[in-house]
């Protein structure tokens, strides 16, 4: 059974008796494109630099932390 939590944002699927909420697929496809196929990787936040935004390092912050929250990175 597939089951969406909305408040959560979770996709969860009961099977074997137990739920689990990874994704039971092994990828998306979506208007033709291909995605999720491969898994979470890690992106650094930006460090260093002679120059420093510090708009644009808050972005990038909110941003990986997004794509964290998603599943879609590791930290």
């Amino acid at each position: 059974m597939l089951c969406w939590i909305a408040d959560e944002a979770v996709l969860a699927v009961f099977g074997g008796g137990v739920w689990n909420a990874a994704l039971p697929v092994a990828g998306l496809r979506i208007g033709g494109a291909v995605m999720l196929t491969e898994p979470p990787v890690a992106i650094e936040a930006p460090a260093g630099g002679s120059v420093i935004d510090i708009e644009a390092r808050a972005v990038l912050a909110s941003l990986l932390s997004y794509l964290r929250e998603q599943g879609l990175l590791t930290s």
